[in-house]
Parts: structure tokens; sequence; C-alpha cells
């Protein structure tokens, strides 16, 4: 027989008591001058560190501590916790070398869920909300957003005509708004508005590139672009209220962040989604898609001293413009001047103005 320390979990004075083990029954008996034990190892937790090992009854507060190696290793290798005692064990020896390259994989896994597939996971969570949603989202942010910008009436008259001659395969109503400022912008709003600012419309030249503009910024409207990339940004908070199929969580979020809308940078397949969608409604409308070509290289080219604001909301790259020329290259038909969208146009550019307020 063999000692160990027992402690019965109503005094923190360890007994010494003798004990043997039932290879066979996966029996241990214990004995003090006062009380005797028998436990069935298979309804015991067991614990292995320090060089010792911890048996407790799983509906107790008793706790034996064996310290013999020779009936630790029988024990260990007799019952069902055997395997998980194995495993565990080696991990205790490995060393602060492995725990430190274990820690540095379980950070790495955390840090490619947090980018990589939460807010993937998040973005589906748009699939939750109904469209309804987005009008209400984007009118909220809107009305809040004009309260504090000036709006060129005869201009946003002239865009919104210029709107209504285009005809997208999409149920929205988009309204265009011109507001008079020097930033070389133009941003969409899930409800179907176009913001565009007179310092990107004075770069324009011809009723294509508007075209172009106007088709690009409905694209995001229509794929819903801006409460993906919200979701994405908001994906912490998205993610655990698409887990319990929260959808008032969901609502409740977005809304709170609606500020971002103004702001968003769309990823790059994202981008490029919306560029295709473009030139496709440009072709469906018989205007030529080199306008596209021509929007991005003139505002990647305008970019040289300065970077406009539409090129950190919507970056251009040199795999879009390539895209863009790829497919006005495909789309090698004949098309004849729109002459309506063309006086729309003229007008515009007539009523330009030469300074703004930021």
């Amino acid at each position: 027989m063999n000692t160990a320390k027992y402690f019965n979990g109503q005094s923190t004075t360890p007994f010494e008591v003798v004990y043997e083990y039932d290879l066979v029954n996966h029996l241990i008996h214990f004995t003090h001058h006062s009380f005797s034990h028998t436990w069935d190892i298979q309804e015991c937790y067991l614990d292995y560190s320090n060089q010792q090992l911890s048996i407790s009854q799983k509906n107790g507060d008793g706790q034996l501590f064996l310290i013999d190696k020779v009936d630790i290793k029988a024990i260990k290798s007799s019952t069902k916790n055997s395997t998980f005692l194995l495993y565990y064990q080696k991990l205790i020896d490995a060393g602060m070398g492995a725990h430190a390259l274990i820690m540095l994989g379980i950070v790495g896994i955390i840090l490619f869920s947090n980018f990589y597939v939460i807010p993937a996971v998040a973005e589906k969570a748009v699939d939750l909300l109904p469209t309804s949603y987005d009008k209400s989202l984007g009118n909220t942010f809107y009305d809040e957003y004009l309260d504090y910008e000036t709006v060129d009436s005869s201009r946003t008259e002239l865009a919104q005509a210029f709107m209504n001659e285009l005809k997208f395969d999409s149920d929205n109503e988009y309204i265009v708004t011109v507001v008079e400022s020097n930033q070389v912008n133009a941003f969409a709003l899930p409800n179907g508005a176009i913001v565009v600012y007179s310092g990107l419309l004075d770069q324009l030249e011809t009723y294509e590139e508007f075209a172009a503009l106007l088709g690009h910024e409905a694209a995001h409207v229509n794929l819903r672009h801006s409460m993906k990339m919200l979701c994405r940004n908001l994906s912490t908070y998205i993610f655990i209220s698409a887990i319990f199929s929260d959808v008032n969580g969901v609502i409740s979020v977005l809304a709170e962040n609606a500020h971002q809308l103004q702001s968003l940078t769309y990823s790059r397949s994202l981008e490029e989604e919306a560029d295709h969608l473009s030139a496709i409604t440009m072709v469906e409308n018989n205007i030529d898609p080199v306008g596209l070509q021509n929007l991005f290289e003139k505002l990647a080219q305008d970019s040289s001293s300065y970077i406009p604001e539409f090129l950190r909301t919507h970056p251009i790259s040199e795999k879009r413009i390539e895209k863009a020329i790829s497919f006005a290259e495909q789309e090698s038909t004949s098309y004849r001047t729109n002459d309506q969208l063309f006086t729309i146009f003229e007008k515009i550019r007539l009523t330009k103005t030469n300074s703004y307020e930021e």
C-alpha cells in the first residue's frame, strides 16, 4: 500500500491515507483511522499536473492526490480518461516554446476570423433584411445630410431629368441631388439617392461620362453594396446578431452607424461588380461604354496633384481601367448620339459654377 493526501472539502487540512488500486474494477480504496472510502475511478475527474494525479468526485467535494508514479501510470492507462490524460500530459511537458507556438496559432486563427471569416458572414446578414429597410435607412441619412449642405437646385433638376432618361433593370427609384462643393466626389445611398458634388460634375466633359457615373452609383444601389459594406465594417456586432437570427439587432446596429454611408469604401470585388453592371446598363441604353473608361482615366489623371474624394471611396486601379477598355472593345457597336441626353448634359455644363463653399 502507498500513501496519499485526501481533502474532504470541509477542511483545508489534508488527511494522510493509505490506498490500494483495483486495476480490474477501476476502484481505488483508501482508509484513515477515522474513515474509509472506495471510489470508482471511471466516475471521477482525473487531472495530472506537477507530477501528481488529482482524483475528484463528480458528485462530491472529496479530492485525493497521488504521487506514486507506478500507480499513476496504472490508473492513467486503465481508465477511459487515459487518452485525454496522455495528450494533456504531452501538452504540459511540451515546454514554453511549444506553448508559445500554440498561442500564436490561436491568435492567428482569431485574427484570420476577424478580418476574413466574420466580415464575410456578416455581409451575408444583409439577406436577413428586407429591401424596405434599405429605403428607411437611406431616407434617414439623406434628410439629415441635406440639412448641412447647399443643393444646386437648377443642376439637380437637370441631373434628375438626365437620370429619368436612363433605363435600369431594377424597380428602384433614383433621386439625383447636386451639392455645391468643390470636392470631387459622389456617393449612393441604399434608398436610391445619388449625391453628386459640383466639383466632380465639373470634371465631366461628355454625357457618356455622366451616364457612366450615374450607372455605377445606381449599380451600388441595385446590388445593395452600401448595406453589405456597412455590415462588413460592423461585422462583429452584425455577426453576433446574425448567429441568433436577431434581425432587430442587426437593424439597430446599422441605424446607429448610418452616418458611415457617405464615406464607405467599397471592396475591389464590389467596385468591379458595379463597373460591369454600369457598362451593361450603358449598352442597353445605346450609350457608348467607352464613357466608363474615360471617366476612370480622367479621375486617375487628376489625382496626380491631389487625391479626389471619389478615389478614396471608389479606388480606381489599373485593372479596373483595363476591364473597362476590354468591355468597350468587345461591344464594338456603332452608337448614335442620344440627342436628349446630350442636350440635358450641355445645359448642366452651361450652368457650371466656378466657386463653392466647402
